[in-house]
């Protein structure tokens, strides 16, 4: 009776060993989490990079002093450079706001594009499940 134990311990202890060291393999990939306060939609959409133009305006320089200003040549020459600048700054300014009207336009068409659509692949799915 010893003889059985001792041949039963003996082979089971191994294979007792073996489903010990036993490790589940690791995932190759790993899930990152979503960030906290991150919807589906803001985490898997990039926001676009937008270089903004500058104005290329000249700079009309310093102002010429009081003593400068009393000599006809400088506060000419000054005045027509602040009005040059002026014209410059107010053109560009024009020009961005026109362009923002034409993206907000763009905007919103595409905006009643995607509802439309959407309205319509909704309507298609309702009439397909009656």
């Amino acid at each position: 009776m010893k003889r059985l134990i001792l041949a039963a311990a003996a082979l089971g202890a191994p294979l007792a060993l073996a489903q010990m060291q036993y490790q589940t393999p690791q995932p190759e990939r790993q899930i990152d989490a979503p960030k906290a306060g991150a919807t589906k939609s803001e985490s898997s959409v990039a926001k676009p990079t937008v270089e903004m133009p500058k104005p290329k305006c000249e700079d009309p320089g310093a102002y010429p002093g009081r003593v400068g200003m009393q000599t006809d040549d400088r506060r000419n020459r000054f005045i027509k450079g602040v009005e040059a600048y002026r014209n410059c700054m107010v053109a560009f300014v024009e020009e961005r706001r026109a362009v923002v009207e034409a993206n907000q336009t763009a905007a919103k068409q595409a905006i009643e594009d995607l509802n439309a659509r959407i309205k319509k692949i909704n309507d298609e799915q309702a009439a397909a499940q009656n």
